[in-house]
């Protein structure tokens, strides 16, 4: 038997872990989602996308994922 999951269920996940994080982890979130949003809006797509792609590794790495970010960061990419 396994769960569904719902978006419903990912947003209570996100809040409980939220709430165990330090207070330097909340700010790293906080300032990752302003440059994310701030992306959204930003007329280059491509620039977009590498601006976007460059917060999530700062986050990633905030939250003691420089492994994964090291690996991810040697995977070629493409952009238009």
């Amino acid at each position: 038997f396994a769960l569904k999951p719902t978006l419903r269920m990912s947003v209570c996940c996100v809040q409980l872990i939220f709430k165990t994080m330090t207070k330097k982890q909340k700010e790293l979130v906080e300032n990752v989602k302003l440059q994310l949003l701030t992306q959204v809006n930003n007329g280059d797509t491509e620039c977009a996308h590498a601006n976007a792609d460059d917060a999530l590794c700062e986050l990633l790495r905030g939250l003691g994922y420089d492994e994964i970010v090291d690996i991810y960061e040697n995977v070629p990419k493409w952009y238009a």
